[in-house]
């Protein structure tokens, strides 16, 4: 039985993937959690269209990802902490102080895109990995100072 996928199923399918599937897996699994539906002619039409204007949005959001990557390449990210006299935080510096600091440099970077394998917790510069998707990624370099 040929099926569209309407969402994404792990290991099987993307949403929007055309498949043959045995009749059984359709009927039991498939259609009453709407996963997929049958693939006729005007459904293969509406998921091809969908497809293109999917891959419209992911090449654009590709080259913004890719234009902040390259202007953050070059930039540091000062932010300002609380701190012992011996350099240690009175806290930590994590994802979303980071992202927000970016945020107030004029770059719009998520927390999500932030990867720390544990949260900053003394003075110093770190270079900091930004994960934006599969294909872009990129780093900055992050100030930490101590607040006056």
């Amino acid at each position: 039985m040929k099926v569209i996928f309407l969402q994404h199923v792990q290991n099987i399918a993307q949403k929007g993937d055309v498949k043959n599937v045995s009749e059984g897996y359709a009927r039991n699994f498939l259609f009453p959690k709407k996963l997929a539906d049958i693939a006729t002619t005007e459904r293969l039409a509406l998921a091809n269209s969908q497809k293109q204007q999917q891959a419209i949005h992911h090449d654009a959001e590709n080259f913004r990802f890719q234009e902040i990557a390259s202007k953050l390449k070059n930039e540091i990210i000062k932010i300002n902490a609380k701190a012992h006299d011996d350099g240690g935080l009175f806290g930590s510096v994590g994802a979303q102080e980071i992202s927000s600091a970016m945020r107030k440099q004029g770059f719009d970077v998520a927390p999500s895109h932030v990867q720390l394998p544990k949260p900053l917790k003394k003075l110093g510069e770190y270079v900091v990995v930004l994960k934006f998707n599969q294909e872009i990624k990129g780093e900055v370099r992050v100030n930490i100072e101590a607040e006056k």
